[in-house]
């Protein structure tokens, strides 16, 4: 019996979900961290979200892993690769978590965003090498091993579809702030999803990155402001309730620096440095738990899970208290809900009631943004995060007027433009 069930275990198919919002993290906030500090920081994360991505599996002398075992968080770990010495310690870290927190981890990315048309740092072979490695060593847990590469690169770069045709699982990073449209940023992401889902119809996708900056300078047209990542993220919010896969939001707190000499990178934060949101967060839903062996694509909602109302998650304010009606007057609807069945009166001529005037129906409380922006942080080294690779336009459809990401025209490119590695 027991060899049966190891036999199932080494057929189970990687997890995958029905709908979840997880945010991306790294303790650069601050200039030290500590277990301690890591440990707290996911305890607030934990109440907004249930998934967490991490850029590796140690940072400083943090195991990473443990912290997120200590709440009820789901981790997609990185395996950095800046050097050799990191790439082994973060895959040995992550085999040796197997034996007690193979709970925590539902997702591995080895590498970020180091993939790159217009700058190769990897190829396929080593990748691929690594990818194999690191399922050797959880085989028969399920959990998802894939990569993490900018869109642009999964649709046009041959190496990175080498990589993807022995994955199950495509985890693209995402920012309509880095691209050019007259679309809404919502709808370039759900666009750009869209062509992804085109280019791997056999594959289930996740949204490694997205998010927008609240200053700093602007990008492709696209201005930072408080008021955009507020609408951002709220759109962002409402659109994954609703879609069968996990996407994670760019970043859970600003940084303390820059790694592409742009202040705009100091300011993706949800929270400012010291943990105070930006933003209303969403309250963590029950929606994101785990299934197994979901059609790719294909992972609706059940009915009894759809959200509703459409804003679930959201603090709202409360809703103020209708007024006492006095019977048998009807009672008054908003002036979106059906119109109600004609009341019966009993006397032998009925008497036409006069319906009272609908009660105004209350906006939807904005989110909530501060009056004054922060004071800009100073820029840190400009040297690079290891493994950014350059930010370039996103493609999108052929209706809008977009510049394709990685195949930009030298004239009028930004030449130092970068995305990040820990977030």
């Amino acid at each position: 019996m027991l060899k049966y069930l190891a036999f199932l275990a080494a057929l189970s198919p990687p997890k995958q979900t029905l709908a979840a919002l997880g945010v991306c993290y790294d303790p650069y906030q601050r200039a030290g961290y500590t277990k301690g500090s890591v440990t707290r920081d996911f305890e607030q994360i934990a109440e907004s979200f249930e998934y967490v991505r991490t850029f590796s599996a140690i940072t400083g002398s943090v195991n990473l892993i443990e912290c997120a075992a200590t709440t009820d968080l789901k981790m997609n770990v990185g395996v950095q690769m800046n050097s050799e010495g990191d790439t082994q310690r973060d895959i040995n870290a992550i085999c040796t978590a197997m034996a007690k927190y193979n709970s925590t981890i539902h997702t591995i990315s080895v590498g970020n965003e180091n993939m790159m048309l217009d700058k190769p740092e990897v190829l396929a072979d080593k990748m691929l090498r690594l990818i194999h490695e690191v399922k050797k060593c959880v085989k028969g847990t399920g959990i998802i091993v894939t990569t993490t590469q900018r869109i642009g690169d999964w649709l046009d770069y041959k190496e990175v579809q080498r990589v993807a045709a022995e994955l199950d699982v495509i985890v693209a990073n995402i920012y309509p702030f880095f691209s050019s449209s007259a679309n809404t940023p919502i709808q370039r992401l759900h666009d750009q999803i869209g062509q992804i889902r085109s280019k791997y119809p056999s594959k289930s996708i996740q949204i490694g990155e997205t998010g927008w900056p609240s200053g700093g300078e602007a990008a492709y047209g696209n201005t930072p402001t408080y008021k955009g990542l507020g609408d951002f993220f709220q759109a962002w919010v409402e659109f994954f309730r609703r879609q069968g896969m996990i996407s994670y939001y760019f970043i859970m707190y600003d940084n303390i620096r820059s790694y592409t000499g742009k202040d705009h990178e100091l300011h993706f934060g949800l929270c400012t440095k010291e943990g105070k949101p930006k933003v209303t967060m969403p309250k963590r839903s029950a929606q994101g738990a785990v299934v197994q062996s979901l059609p790719p694509n294909k992972q609706t909602l059940p009915k009894n899970l759809l959200p509703s109302p459409i804003r679930q998650g959201l603090h709202l304010p409360p809703a103020p208290k209708p007024a006492p009606k006095p019977a048998p007057s009807p009672i008054p609807l908003s002036p979106t809900a059906p119109k109600p069945a004609p009341a019966r009166i009993q006397a032998p001529k009925p008497v036409p009631i006069p319906a009272p005037k609908p009660a105004p129906k209350p906006a939807p409380a904005p989110i909530p943004a501060p009056t004054t922006l922060p004071t800009a942080l100073p820029l840190g080294s400009s040297s690079g995060r290891p493994e950014m690779g350059d930010r370039v336009p996103i493609r999108e459809p052929k209706n809008p007027t977009v510049v394709h990401e990685a195949a930009i025209s030298t004239a009028g490119s930004p030449s130092s433009q970068s995305t990040r590695t820990n977030c």
